[in-house]
């Protein structure tokens, strides 16, 4: 999944995060723009092994690294646990709401590059390293797309799950806050 998907998924994870746990009284607990951009960062923070995948095989942005950047620990369960334990040292009083975001972002990332593009994620490391994902775009279209993959996939119709993704957290996030700020 790309950038579009994994932003619009961070917020939709951080919104339903929030309101599994409500403020004393029951008070209903909103999204901040503080726990947005924390959410986003965790929802992101697996894909900067790009960075060592490049060092391994070689920049090609098209190519080889679109799918073997997922071969390290940050494309695995044990780092949305190992996010969400350290996220608990943070010292807010919120921090159990936080690490909750911290280990469903990974998760979310982990589901969402699992199911689009590619050849899944590493779900059984470190007993397995090997990928498990549906890979949509690649089954539906019946081939694989080589280093077109990214070309291929942007006028794709599962490219609309990744707009979706997105349109939605916007959606909630505008509904939060018209019921923030009540009638004008």
């Amino acid at each position: 999944m790309l950038l579009p998907g994994h932003v619009g998924g961070s917020y939709l994870v951080a919104a339903a995060c929030a309101k599994a746990f409500p403020r004393e009284h029951g008070r209903r607990r909103t999204v901040t723009t503080s726990l947005t951009l924390f959410a986003v960062g965790a929802g992101l923070v697996s894909d900067l092994d790009i960075l060592t995948a490049t060092l391994r095989v070689g920049w090609e942005p098209l190519g080889r690294v679109a799918s073997e950047h997922r071969a390290s620990f940050l494309h695995t369960p044990w780092f949305a646990v190992a996010l969400g334990v350290a996220t608990l040292v943070l010292p807010r009083r919120d921090r159990w709401l936080w690490a909750t975001v911290a280990g469903g972002e990974v998760l979310g990332h982990l589901l969402l590059d699992s199911l689009s593009i590619g050849p899944g994620v590493m779900w059984l490391y470190p007993w397995s390293k090997a990928f498990y994902g549906i890979n949509l775009a690649n089954n539906w279209y019946g081939r694989d797309w080589g280093s077109q993959w990214l070309t291929r996939y942007l006028v794709h119709p599962l490219f609309l799950i990744e707009i979706a993704l997105l349109l939605g957290a916007i959606v909630v996030g505008w509904r939060s806050r018209a019921g923030r700020t009540g009638p004008t």
